[in-house]
C-alpha cells in the first residue's frame, strides 16, 4: 500500500450519498499487486475521472454508464482491510422488482475486471520493465498502480479528443460540461449523476453547440466524425481484436480527427491494450527526460525508439512515466 495520502483535494463530482439498493452485486477477489490508494487516486487526477463521483472514507468510486446497451449506476467499493473488489449496480430506469432488463452478473463482473484491470500481470510487467535500471524508481514508487480503463473504445476516444492541444484543466472542463449538457442522468438519493453522450445525442448537438460547450469548431466536427464512426459499427471491439497494435492505431486514423497520439491512448484505455504507446505525448517526453537523465527532451521518434525495450508493456511504461510527471510538477 502507499504511504502518500490517497484522495488529494482535486476538482471532480460531488461526495457520494448514502448507499443505494443495487439490483446486482458482485465479489471479486484482488489480484496481488494491486495498490488500491494508488490506483483510485491516479482515476480520480485523470481524465477519465470525470464522470465519477469519489468517497474518500469508503473508498468508493460511482457513475453512470451504458453497460452493453442498458443505463446503470455502478459502484466499485475496495472495503478496508479487504482484499475484494465489491462492484454493484442500479439499472436506471428498472421496473418495480429489480427487473434488470437482462443485465447480469456476467456482464458485471467482466466489466469491473476489465475497468480495474485485474487480469493485468504486473509480476511480469516489472520483470520485464525492470531489466532497465533508470525505470526503478519509477516502478517502486508506483507499484501496484493499475491501468484504469473506459467502458469502450468510444469513450476512450471521446475523452481524448476532447483533450487535444488543450491544458489538463481546460480538456476536464470542458468534458464535465459536455457530460453535464448532453448525457444521460439520474438521479438517487438526491445526487445528480451523468454519464458522457451516447453517439445519437452527440450527432444531434449542432457545432454551434459544441462550441459553446468550448470545444471549438474544428473539435466539434471531430465529435461529430466520431460519433458518425461509432454509430456505423467502426468502433466494435471485434473490428480490432486481431489486428496488431499498429494496424490497429492506423484503422483509428481513418477517422478524422484520429491521429497516431490519440489512437494509441484509445487503444490503452479503451481496449486495454498494454503496449500501445503514444511516443508524441509531450508529458511523456519530459517525463522521460527526466527519469532516463536525457540532455533534452526527446523527439517522438527518440522515444519510441528507447521505449522499445520496455515491450511489450510500454503502456504501463507511459502510466508511470505520467504519474512521475504529475508528482514531479
Amino acid at each position: 500500500m502507499s504511504h502518500r495520502d490517497p484522495w488529494l483535494p482535486v476538482p471532480g463530482p460531488s461526495p457520494l450519498p448514502a448507499p443505494f439498493n443495487p439490483h446486482l452485486e458482485v465479489s471479486l477477489p484482488l489480484p496481488p499487486l494491486f495498490d488500491v490508494d494508488l490506483t483510485l487516486e491516479a482515476l480520480q487526477r485523470s481524465s477519465y475521472g470525470v464522470p465519477y463521483h469519489f468517497a474518500s472514507e469508503s473508498r468508493s468510486v460511482r457513475r453512470l454508464m451504458y453497460l452493453d446497451g442498458i443505463l446503470v449506476l455502478t459502484e466499485f467499493q475496495f472495503p478496508l482491510h479487504s482484499t475484494e473488489l465489491k462492484a454493484s449496480s442500479l439499472v436506471g430506469g428498472s421496473t418495480e422488482g429489480g427487473d434488470t432488463v437482462g443485465l447480469s452478473t456476467k456482464q458485471l463482473e467482466r466489466f469491473a475486471s476489465t475497468s480495474w484491470g485485474l487480469g493485468d500481470d504486473l509480476a511480469r510487467c516489472y520483470a520485464a520493465l525492470g531489466e532497465d535500471a533508470s525505470l526503478a524508481p519509477v516502478l517502486a514508487r508506483y507499484r501496484g498502480m493499475r491501468l484504469f480503463r473506459a467502458p469502450d473504445l468510444y469513450e476512450a476516444l471521446l475523452v481524448a479528443i476532447l483533450g487535444q492541444q488543450i491544458s489538463v484543466r481546460a480538456a476536464n472542463a470542458c468534458r464535465r460540461r459536455l457530460v453535464d449538457a448532453l448525457g444521460a442522468h439520474l438521479e438517487v438519493s438526491g445526487v445528480r449523476y451523468a454519464t458522457y453522450p451516447e453517439p445519437e445525442r452527440l450527432l444531434a448537438a449542432s457545432v454551434e453547440e459544441l462550441r459553446a460547450l468550448g470545444t471549438g469548431r474544428q473539435k466539434a466536427r471531430y465529435l461529430h466524425a466520431l460519433a458518425q464512426a461509432a454509430l456505423a459499427g467502426k468502433l466494435r471491439q471485434v473490428h480490432f481484436d486481431h489486428l496488431p497494435d499498429e494496424e490497429a492505431v492506423a484503422l483509428l486514423c481513418e477517422i478524422p480527427g484520429v491521429g497516431r497520439w490519440t489512437a494509441a491512448v484509445a487503444l490503452l484505455r479503451g481496449l486495454g491494450r498494454l503496449d500501445a504507446f503514444p511516443a508524441g505525448d509531450l508529458g511523456l517526453q519530459l517525463a522521460a527526460q527526466r527519469v532516463l537523465g536525457l540532455g533534452q527532451r526527446p523527439s517522438e521518434g527518440e522515444l519510441r525508439s528507447v521505449a522499445e525495450r520496455w515491450r511489450p508493456w510500454r503502456g504501463y511504461a507511459a502510466l508511470y512515466l505520467w504519474g512521475y510527471l504529475r508528482d514531479s510538477t
